[in-house]
């Protein structure tokens, strides 16, 4: 058995005794562990509970793997927030061309707390995607992505990794977190980083999630 699986076990004996872990949140833990090698299936994997601690000031085991299980989490990002119960809004921050891709970048909120920012780009030779962006608006495009009849797919290897704010190069989404939301340049978020494709066309999304998430 990995490691990472006898961890997990026993810190589910552990936490048994506190009454404080599910089972759900610890079973996806294991299913994570064990494909943790299967980059066609799973996400790539280079964050652990000490980024997620620090990112979220996720103090305790449950809060971190509730984290981890949200930002692995495959399904609509949209439809994750939602869930949560709380006023889920959309802000858009920049829409428009930029050289040979049309861009679009966001920030979703909970009770007018934004939570996530996002950038979606695609390619001007791909007009599935090139439509939803333009005509998105505030609508979450998470709607038009996994509508039943979109026939859009996401690729597996969903990249996720931790980022100091001041790496993030998109200027427009750098100046709107230092100095509308006021984090500092020296702060971790985790980005989470997914291709979407119809047919020949592609693009590509990265959400980063805020500390404001927990």
């Amino acid at each position: 058995m990995s490691k990472c699986k006898n961890s997990l076990l026993a810190i589910l004996l552990d936490q048994l005794h506190l009454k404080t872990f599910t089972l759900a949140i610890v079973l996806f833990a294991l299913v994570s562990c064990a494909t943790d090698n299967n980059s066609s299936n799973t996400a790539s994997t280079t964050i652990n509970a000490n980024v997620i601690n620090i990112a979220f000031s996720a103090n305790s085991i449950a809060q971190q793997h509730a984290l981890t299980q949200f930002i692995y989490n495959k399904a609509s990002m949209t439809k994750e927030l939602k869930s949560l119960g709380h006023n889920f809004s959309v802000q858009l921050l920049k829409t428009g061309s930029t050289k040979n891709n049309y861009v679009r970048i966001s920030s979703l909120k909970l009770d007018n707390t934004p939570v996530i920012v996002a950038i979606s780009s695609a390619d001007l030779n791909s007009p599935t995607f090139v439509n939803i962006l333009k005509n998105a608006a505030t609508t979450p495009i998470g709607k038009m992505l996994f509508a039943p009849n979109a026939h859009i797919k996401r690729r597996d290897g969903m990249e996720i990794s931790a980022i100091h704010i001041k790496d993030i190069q998109n200027s427009v989404l750098h100046s709107y977190l230092t100095t509308i939301l006021d984090y500092q340049d020296g702060q971790i978020v985790v980005a989470r980083t997914s291709q979407f494709y119809h047919q020949n066309e592609i693009m590509n999304i990265t959400e980063y999630i805020l500390p404001s998430i927990n």
